[in-house]
C-alpha cells in the first residue's frame, strides 16, 4: 500500500540531500577555498536567491503537513494502545467468565451426580419396601383363610358340645325318670332287671359324652387361643403393612422433590453450557480482533517511525536533539 507518508518521505529525502547540496555546496566551497568567494558572490544572481527562499518554504510547508501527520499518527497509536488494553481487559473478563462457568458446570454436575445417588438408594429402599408390603399382605390373606377356617371349626365344635350336652340332659332325664319308676315296683330276688341293665348303659353313654365334652373344652380353649394368636398376629400385619404404606407413600414424594431438583439442576447445567459457549465464541472473536489489531498497530508505529525519519531529515526541524535522541534508542536496541 502505497502512503502519502511514503511519498512525503521520498520528497523530503530529496529535497533534503540532493535540493539542499545543490545550493549550498557553493557557499561551503566558498568557505574552503576563499579565492572563489568573489566570484560566487559576483555571480549570485536574484534567481538563485529566489529559488533558495522557496526551497526553505517548501521544507517548511513539508515540515508542517509531517508534523501534523506525525502528530495524528502518535494521536491515533495512543488511541490504539487504550482500545488494545480495553481488547485486553475484554479477553481477560471472557477467560474468567469461562472460568467461572465452568467451575459452575463442575458444581452442579457433582450436585446433580449426588441427587441421581439418592434417587438410586430410593429406588432401592422402595423396591424392597414394595416387596415387603406384597409379603406381608400374603401373610395377612393366608391368616384370615386360617382365621375363617378357625372360626368355623369353633362353630363346629360349639355346636357338637351343645349336641352332647343336650344329649347328656337327655339321658339324666331318662335315668331320673327310670329311678322313680324303680322306687315305685317292688321287685324280689338277685338278678338284674331290665331297669336296672338300661341304668347301666345310660351312664356308660353318659360317661363316654362327658369325656368328649370335656375333649371339646380342651380343644376350644385351644381353638380360641389360636384364633386370639391369629388376631394379634393380624393387627400386627397390617400395622406393618400401614406403616409400609406411609413409607412408600413418603419415599416417592421424596423421589418425586429430588427427581424435579435433577431436572432443574440439568436445566441449570444447560443454560451455563450456553453461556459457556457464547463466551468461547466471544473470546474467538476477540481473539481473531486481537490479531488484526496487533498487525494494524504494527503498520501504524511503522508509519511513524517513517513520519519521524522524515521530520529529522527536515533542514526545518529545530529539535534535532529529539532525533539524536531516537537514533541513540535505536542503536541499543
Amino acid at each position: 500500500m502505497f502512503f502519502p507518508s511514503k511519498l512525503i518521505s521520498l520528497t523530503t529525502t530529496s529535497l533534503g540531500a540532493l535540493g539542499l547540496s545543490s545550493y549550498l555546496i557553493p557557499y561551503e566551497l566558498s568557505n574552503l577555498f576563499p579565492n572563489l568567494q568573489k566570484i560566487f558572490s559576483k555571480n549570485k544572481s536574484f534567481y538563485e536567491q529566489q529559488n533558495i527562499k522557496e526551497f526553505i518554504n517548501k521544507q517548511k510547508e513539508i515540515l508542517e503537513k509531517l508534523e501534523s501527520l506525525f502528530h495524528n499518527l502518535s494521536n491515533g497509536i495512543n488511541a490504539a494502545n487504550t482500545l488494545k488494553e480495553q481488547k485486553s481487559i475484554e479477553i481477560k473478563n471472557t477467560l474468567d467468565l469461562i472460568f467461572k462457568i465452568e467451575g459452575e458446570i463442575d458444581r452442579l454436575y457433582k450436585e446433580s451426580v449426588k441427587v441421581v445417588e439418592i434417587l438410586n438408594n430410593l429406588m432401592e429402599i422402595l423396591s424392597k419396601q414394595e416387596k415387603d408390603k406384597l409379603e406381608n399382605q400374603t401373610k395377612l390373606h393366608e391368616l384370615k383363610q386360617i382365621n375363617q377356617l378357625s372360626s368355623s371349626l369353633k362353630d363346629y365344635m360349639s355346636n357338637m358340645q351343645k349336641t352332647i350336652k343336650e344329649f347328656k340332659k337327655i339321658i339324666s332325664d331318662a335315668t331320673q325318670k327310670n329311678l322313680k319308676n324303680n322306687q315305685s315296683t317292688d321287685i324280689s330276688g338277685g338278678a338284674k332287671s331290665a331297669g336296672d341293665e338300661a341304668k347301666e348303659k345310660l351312664k356308660e353313654i353318659e360317661t363316654t359324652l362327658s369325656d368328649k365334652d370335656q375333649q371339646l373344652d380342651k380343644s376350644l380353649y385351644k381353638v380360641n387361643k389360636s384364633l386370639m394368636n391369629l388376631y394379634l398376629t393380624e393387627i400386627k400385619i397390617e400395622q406393618i403393612i400401614l406403616d409400609l404404606e406411609k413409607s412408600i407413600v413418603f419415599l416417592n414424594l421424596l423421589s418425586n422433590f429430588h427427581n424435579i431438583n435433577l431436572k432443574f439442576l440439568n436445566f441449570e447445567i444447560n443454560e451455563f453450557i450456553k453461556k459457556l459457549n457464547e463466551s468461547r465464541r466471544d473470546l474467538q472473536k476477540f481473539h481473531e480482533e486481537w490479531e488484526v489489531f496487533k498487525s494494524k498497530l504494527f503498520e501504524f508505529k511503522n508509519y511513524e517511525g517513517i513520519v519521524k525519519n522524515s521530520i529529522c531529515i527536515n533542514t526545518q526541524y529545530k529539535e534535532k536533539e529529539k532525533c539524536d535522541k531516537i537514533n541513540s534508542e535505536r542503536k541499543i536496541i
